[in-house]
């Protein structure tokens, strides 16, 4: 880690201070509110931004629909955390209703196995979050960035997975950013009710429509994490 040295001589006795180098600001403005982010776990040049709503929760009305404007929040969101995975099954009850629940218990007789806490929460239809990484010094930066699209055949992955982390490319200079979008049924779900619904002929395709909004959220607000919206690089597998 680079340190600039701080000299001090007091009663002619040399002190010497060092410090990280400057840092974007642990709290960042985005359009939607404030932000509060974390410094890296093994860059320490590094501020990590989690689990940034980019559109409104897919739930409801808004199941089988283009995202939609994420809601503002007053004060500062804690953005430490990252945000649920997206379920990829089918829900029941179509619109309105709060989608599957559920998972596998451990097996009778035996006793829960010990896990380490999960990277992640456990996965939701309320998923439409991105994450940030930048070493930049300021706003003013202008750093090239790299948005992250992973892969998992439309039926898994996110953005949070250990694989794509993002910390250690963002300390060698650019702004890393990974984004979650809708999978399987809930994110490619195709039906002529839904393409007369949206106005255009055809549907599904929610979860590309979801990856086009985290490239529109970056245009709108990468700058206060000290990347260049008009040097913005797509990548992913």
């Amino acid at each position: 880690m680079k340190r600039i040295g701080l000299l001090l001589l007091l009663s002619g006795v040399l002190f010497v201070v060092a410090r990280p180098s400057a840092m974007i600001p642990d709290q960042v403005r985005i359009d939607t509110g404030a932000l509060a982010g974390v410094v890296g776990a093994t860059q320490p040049t590094v501020r990590v931004f989690k689990g940034i709503p980019y559109a409104a929760p897919p739930l409801g009305e808004n199941r089988w629909r283009a995202p939609q404007p994420a809601a503002k929040w007053d004060g500062v969101r804690n953005a430490d955390a990252f945000g649920a995975p997206c379920a990829a099954g089918a829900p029941f009850g179509g619109r309105g209703g709060g989608g599957a629940r559920g998972g596998r218990g451990d097996a009778p007789g035996q006793p829960p196995a010990a896990a380490a806490p999960p990277r992640e929460p456990a996965r939701s239809e309320d998923c439409l979050y991105l994450n940030v990484w930048t070493s930049a010094s300021s706003p003013n930066d202008k750093r090239p960035v790299m948005l992250w699209i992973y892969g998992g055949g439309f039926t898994g992955g996110s953005g949070g997975m250990t694989w794509y982390d993002g910390e250690n490319l963002a300390a060698k200079g650019p702004v890393i950013v990974t984004i979650n979008y809708r999978l399987g049924s809930l994110g490619f779900f195709a039906h002529p009710d839904l393409a007369k619904e949206a106005g255009h002929p055809g549907s599904g395709n929610y979860g590309m429509m979801d990856a086009i909004a985290a490239l529109q959220w970056v245009k709108r607000n990468i700058a206060a994490f000290g990347g260049d919206p008009s040097k913005v690089a797509v990548a992913g597998e």
